[in-house]
């Protein structure tokens, strides 16, 4: 059939939206999609969605996006992920975000990521979370950051994590921090470190701040020195307390170091 005309395709009804053929679909453009209803987008079949135009996903709204189910979402493929506006990606609900696979979850852009609710990160799973680009990983903001779970938080590799900006560590919950592992704390950067709130800090468990590195721990302010506990200051090696720029003996029990 021709392509029809925004005035044809208003008064389709789901059955007819689902008697369009791979060709038909093919031929729908985005302002055939922002001109159906929620009603009609749910009678998009998982098989015609892959067959729509990349150009054309970008007139799905956020109202459409909700009205369709998982399985339909689950649909698109990695080069239309891309094309959904960042306005509308709010649209999906957690239940959609988990129907996703990783490889979807990769394809999303560094300009959609910063888009995703606290509700739609929270429910990314520790695969997802594993499969998250560098990219993307820059992309996240302190409140993402903090409503990933601990149990995915677990995903994140040194690499990913070393790309996680400044203002995004701020972030981190006590029982993200909690569960890192040593591997996360041997690498991470004085820059990173240094934005930690005195309450953060104290978060990580003395085996993990031993691994930290005297570059790293130099960087931290005196307010954080003052507010390590004493498991962590007992903890320090020679190394690390003289990597410290401020040093005092009470009241963390940091020894001064380094005298000449």
């Amino acid at each position: 059939m021709a392509t029809p005309t925004l005035t044809e395709i208003r008064s389709f009804t789901s059955d007819q939206i689902q008697a369009l053929s791979s060709t038909d679909i093919r031929g729908l453009t985005s302002a055939h999609i922002t001109a159906l209803t929620t009603v009609q987008v749910q009678g998009l079949s998982s098989l015609q969605i892959p067959n729509l135009a990349t150009a054309a996903i970008r007139g799905f709204s956020s109202a459409q996006l909700e009205a369709m189910g998982s399985t339909q979402l689950a649909a698109f493929t990695t080069a239309q992920v891309p094309q959904i506006q960042v306005n509308s990606i709010k649209g999906f609900q957690a239940e959609d975000i988990q129907a996703f696979t990783t490889t979807q979850i990769a394809a999303f852009t560094s300009t959609q990521i910063p888009y995703l609710t606290t509700a739609q990160v929270a429910a990314l799973s520790s695969a997802q979370v594993d499969v998250l680009t560098t990219t993307q990983v820059r992309a996240l903001t302190s409140v993402q950051l903090g409503a990933i779970t601990t149990e995915s938080v677990l995903g994140l590799d040194t690499a990913q994590f070393a790309q996680l900006s400044a203002a995004a560590m701020r972030g981190l919950s006590t029982a993200q921090i909690d569960v890192l592992g040593s591997s996360i704390f041997a690498t991470i950067s004085s820059n990173q470190l240094v934005q930690l709130t005195t309450t953060q800090l104290q978060a990580i468990e003395p085996d993990n701040f031993a691994v930290l590195t005297p570059l790293a721990i130099g960087k931290l302010t005196a307010a954080q020195v003052a507010g390590l506990t004493t498991g962590q200051v007992d903890v320090l090696s020679t190394a690390q307390a003289c990597g410290l720029r401020y040093r005092y003996k009470e009241p963390n029990g940091i020894k001064p170091c380094c005298a000449r």
